[in-house]
């Protein structure tokens, strides 16, 4: 199932920003560890983001087609939404 966070984009008074960060994934697709690199900018949005990237599960990287450890950088960004226009 894809991440949808277009639901966090409303809890921010701008409803915009930019994030990268580095999250540790185990051998079963949990999140152990996310370090936020970058912010902006800093706020409610990134801790909304942290959490709902701690409660999704990932696809575990692979290695000789075994399930293994895995760091992602991940980057995400937010738009305002305007009236009238549609996700």
């Amino acid at each position: 199932m894809p991440l949808d966070l277009d639901h966090l984009a409303g809890r921010d008074a701008a409803g915009a920003g930019r994030f990268r960060l580095d999250l540790l994934i185990d051998e079963s697709g949990v999140v152990h560890k996310i370090a936020l690199i970058e912010a902006d900018p800093p706020g409610p949005l990134q801790e909304a983001l942290r959490a709902a990237l701690m409660a999704t599960r990932f696809e575990p990287g692979q290695r000789g087609g075994r399930a293994v450890k895995s760091r992602v950088v991940l980057r995400v960004s937010f738009q305002p939404v305007r009236e009238g226009n549609s996700r």
